[in-house]
């Protein structure tokens, strides 16, 4: 019998916390915008090979698309409202948005777009780099072999 109610209070549980998760839709955005920038920021700073940047910026476009559409729902007006006072945020159920409202999101959404191009760029720019670094070491090496190579040809024609 025991068994039975701590499998119907899990059951339960977990039912309540999938609800929750998707009733809080502003919640889910703050965590997919912050992961997002994140790890833009930690792309920038890492030495990968491009099959893996490649499959980090899809990984970060795939998490920011996702967050596009949540804040486009929201814009929309398909769910609650969420004002924000500082650092506290505060969901207004049952509200729609006003046009000003809306224009207001949509321009949030658009500068938070800009904001992720411009962080995209840069990433791609700085794996552009770090790429360039590398080809540039290895003709340096390629040089320099050649020439070692020259020098040693040079010097045994000359013993003859």
């Amino acid at each position: 019998m025991a068994r039975i109610l701590l499998v119907i209070f899990f059951l339960v549980f977990s039912v309540r916390a999938q609800e929750q998760e998707e009733e809080n839709p502003a919640l889910q955005m703050k965590e997919l915008k912050t992961q997002v920038f994140d790890s833009l920021e930690l792309l920038q700073k890492k030495e990968l090979d491009a099959e893996s940047f490649s499959l980090e910026i899809e990984k970060i476009r795939t998490q920011f698309d996702q967050y596009s559409l949540l804040k486009k729902r929201q814009c929309s007006g398909e769910f609650s409202s969420v004002e924000i006072e500082g650092n506290v945020m505060r969901e207004t159920k049952g509200k729609k948005l006003s046009k000003e409202e809306k224009q207001a999101c949509y321009e949030q959404l658009k500068t938070i777009h800009i904001s992720f191009i411009s962080k995209i760029f840069e990433a791609r720019k700085s794996f552009l780099k770090y790429l360039y670094g590398l080809q540039v070491k290895g003709l340096e090496k390629a040089k320099e072999e050649a020439l070692s190579s020259l020098e040693a040809t040079l010097r045994t024609s000359k013993r003859r």
